[in-house]
């Protein structure tokens, strides 16, 4: 497994993930089924072929990629946080016939229910899902008319 100890006295120095599958995205996207990422600290320094950003970095601390598949965090630009509770959640009445319904049916009395703790915990669960996939950037939609003060 991949090891991911980090060691303050070596935030300073590079890092380099080596011999990893890497996708740069982007609208001019390079693969390199070899590759490399150097960074220190919060800031990338260099991506490419493992051996040119090996000698790049010769003093770096090397993490084996293990052929990993290595990809720029995604974006997610509309989520619902405090959906999370509705996962799997049976509604008393007859199936919505309508946006309005789905509304009153579900998401009103789920808001109407929230307590703040809910609204955290529901946004920690997503938080960390959305992590463990890759997405590092997500806008959470989350507006109504009975939402508690505080969790917009």
């Amino acid at each position: 497994d991949l090891d991911t100890t980090l060691d303050i006295d070596k935030m300073a120095e590079v890092t380099v993930l080596a011999h990893s599958r890497i996708y740069t995205g982007g609208s001019s996207p390079v693969f390199f089924p070899d590759g490399a990422v150097a960074w220190n600290g919060d800031t990338v320094r260099a991506v490419g072929d493992t051996p040119q950003v090996l000698a790049q970095f010769p003093d770096a601390h090397v993490l084996e990629g293990k052929n990993r598949l290595v990809l720029p965090g995604f974006i997610c630009g509309h989520a619902h946080f405090y959906g999370m509770f509705s996962r799997g959640m049976a509604l008393k009445d007859p199936p919505p016939a309508d946006f309005l319904q789905v509304l009153e049916r579900l998401w009103w009395r789920l808001d109407r229910a929230l307590e703040d703790e809910d609204t955290y915990l529901s946004a920690m669960v997503c938080l960390i899902q959305a992590i463990k996939c890759g997405t590092t950037t997500i806008f959470d939609h989350h507006a109504s008319p009975n939402a508690i003060t505080g969790s917009l």
